[in-house]
């Protein structure tokens, strides 16, 4: 239709181009849909992993901190501290498991117990006579492990109060009550002063999971009552047909037979096969060739390094020793392992705290950089929602443009029209006009009319017509001068043309209307 309409007005126009544009951009839009049914779906499962793991950690450190008679929170918030000063959450939780016991062994009288409360200065009952809470116990612990005097009498001490994980746990113990209260803080700062509920509903969730487990569990069980007596009666069947086999076959030797026929079959099938794709095993020969020698390469390289640098007799070993003397292998063994060292001690003294402190403030950016996030994910939500509408769009611009194209022509054909038929008037008026004077439009004389300087008398001599001069012009029997003459024809076409004007005044206001 758009083309149509182009045509009348003499412009060409390329459908196709068009159509290839619509056709991308719907591709496009397949391909956007695609892609944010990928991110989806990758999100989703991203997002019931994390709510697993989640529930697992929380289910955990619940039933955890109730062992212990603390909070989940207290838990974590130790576990954190003891994670900051380099010591395994495990290794904190053992500990306290032990300071557990301890505080009860002491409260019972046990003698190693108490003389360790009392060689670090802390009392293990309230003022009311009861056992004090650990979280209470803990900063006390840390100000009396400064006080002591050496290493030795602290790792001692340790020991008796936490057991095997007692030494472990020093640098936990390393800042005193004040480092224990900066991390506690820090922990307040990071979380938000707490968990809230989150360790009920994971121990909610974890028990639904596992109620979960026993049903589906419930289910194959009824499942397999069912087909178990089929199954046994299949493998029963199966070995009955198997004795069977083995007493009609026995002193024979029907497997050799089989084996011979099957070696046969195959062979003959691989030969039509080897046949048949020959020229094309010629043709990828050599890709394959060179792949293959690429890797043999790389494990000979490795297994050469490996021999090398365990202290074995290789290739390459001699090969440095043949350019750099005697023993250059060796010390160029010495040398990188000695680089590989100083790397992982400065990963360990250097790398690991920047990658703390980066988290660290990766964690406190977090707040700032989440509103930006959140901005660009709905700009990229609203992209979307772009991409897929366009085409829609597009189709309704096309079908915008053929309406405007459609309304234009009709208004041209109307003005045309309105044209022809003014035309057509001034065309009546003109021949009216000529019908008054007695003109005929085709070229000849009207019959009312007589041409000027002549007139034709009656009279006639000797049988011819006598034809007298005059100026004057006769119309309808009126004789007007010529000067009257043009008066008249000057006034007509003035009304002709007023006529016409107003006729196509008209037409244009209708048009335009």
């Amino acid at each position: 239709m758009l083309r149509e309409v182009l045509a009348r007005f003499g412009i060409e126009f390329d459908g196709a181009a068009l159509q290839a544009a619509v056709g991308g951009l719907q591709n496009l839009a397949l391909a956007a849909a695609a892609a944010a049914a990928a991110i989806t779906i990758g999100l989703l499962v991203a997002l019931r992993d994390l709510t697993v793991e989640m529930a697992e950690f929380g289910d955990e450190a619940a039933k955890t901190a109730r062992q212990l008679g603390i909070s989940g929170d207290e838990l974590l918030r130790w576990r954190f501290a003891a994670e900051r000063s380099g010591v395994e959450a495990q290794s904190l939780t053992n500990g306290l498991r032990r300071l557990q016991r301890n505080i009860v062994d002491a409260g019972e009288g046990v003698d190693t117990a108490v003389r360790a409360f009392t060689d670090l200065g802390v009392n293990f009952r309230d003022a009311e006579g009861g056992f004090r809470e650990i979280e209470d116990i803990l900063p006390e612990l840390a100000d009396g492990f400064a006080r002591l005097e050496s290493d030795t009498q602290r790792s001692a001490r340790a020991q008796q109060l936490f057991g095997r994980s007692g030494a472990e746990l020093l640098p936990f113990f390393e800042g005193g009550s004040e480092g224990l209260q900066e991390l506690s803080d820090r922990f307040d700062e990071l979380t938000g002063g707490g968990f809230g509920n989150f360790f009920e509903n994971a121990e909610a969730a974890q028990d639904a999971m596992a109620d979960w487990e026993l049903a589906t569990t419930a289910v194959k069980a009824t499942l397999a009552t069912e087909l178990l007596p089929v199954l046994t009666a299949t493998v029963t069947a199966v070995s009955d047909l198997v004795g069977f086999f083995n007493s009609a076959t026995r002193n024979t030797r029907p497997f050799r037979a089989i084996l011979i026929a099957l070696a046969v079959t195959l062979g003959s099938i691989a030969g039509t096969l080897f046949a048949i794709m020959l020229p094309a095993l010629i043709a990828v020969l050599p890709f394959w060739g060179a792949i293959a020698l690429a890797i043999a390469v790389v494990v000979f390289a490795l297994d050469e390094l490996l021999t090398l640098f365990s202290g074995g007799d290789s290739l390459i070993g001699r090969l440095i020793d043949e350019m750099f003397g005697v023993g250059a292998s060796a010390r160029f063994v010495e040398m990188v392992t000695r680089a590989w060292e100083d790397f992982v001690n400065f990963l360990v003294r250097e790398g690991i705290p920047l990658i703390q402190r980066v988290g660290r403030e990766l964690i406190a950016l977090w707040p700032r950089v989440r509103p930006v996030l959140r901005a660009i994910g709905r700009a990229l939500v609203s992209t979307f929602q772009f991409l897929v509408a366009l085409p829609g769009r597009v189709q309704k611009l096309v079908a915008r443009v053929t309406a405007l194209f459609n309304s234009l022509r009709d208004r041209i054909t109307a003005i045309v029209n309105q044209i022809r038929g003014v035309v057509s008037s001034v065309t009546e008026t003109v021949q009216g006009v000529a019908g008054f004077f007695g003109i005929d439009v085709a070229g000849g004389e009207g019959p009312g009319m007589t041409a000027p300087g002549a007139r034709v008398s009656p009279e006639r001599r000797g049988g011819d017509t006598v034809v007298e001069q005059s100026n004057d012009i006769t119309i309808n029997g009126t004789d007007l001068s010529p000067e009257e003459l043009q008066r008249t024809i000057v006034n007509s076409l003035e009304e002709s043309r007023q006529r016409a004007l107003r006729v196509a005044e008209r037409a244009l206001t209708t048009v335009a209307g």
